[in-house]
């Protein structure tokens, strides 16, 4: 949704709360570094770990965090399985190469002796 009553027509963040970051499109916020998530309320570490704001929302936020963190993960493999289906796929529809040339004549070599 957006704020018309003000003349820049701002947008209204009521599904999200942008914590750590700033309402850019309705219910969608850009977050300031190092803050990620969908509320920019987990903060990403050196190391690749996420650590979340300590305030009464902070389990839910995790809880949904988790599940989309989860839910990404499931639709990762998912697609890896078909991939990885067609590409066998793929393998098996290919003509079978034919064995090495040999040839059906042999050459013989004598010597001669003068």
């Amino acid at each position: 949704m957006w704020d018309t009553a003000r003349h820049d027509t701002q947008p209204v963040c009521d599904q999200v709360q942008c914590i750590h970051g700033t309402c850019v499109a309705p219910d969608e916020c850009k977050c300031a570094r190092p803050w990620v998530g969908p509320e920019c309320s987990a903060q990403a570490t050196r190391d690749g770990t996420l650590r979340f704001m300590t305030d009464d929302l902070a389990p839910q936020r995790e809880r949904k965090w988790g599940e989309e963190v989860a839910e990404l993960r499931s639709e990762r493999a998912k697609l890896k399985r078909l991939v990885d289906s067609r590409a066998k796929a793929a393998k098996q529809a290919l003509p079978v190469p034919p064995p090495p040339w040999k040839p059906s004549w042999t050459v013989h070599t004598q010597s001669i002796a003068h």
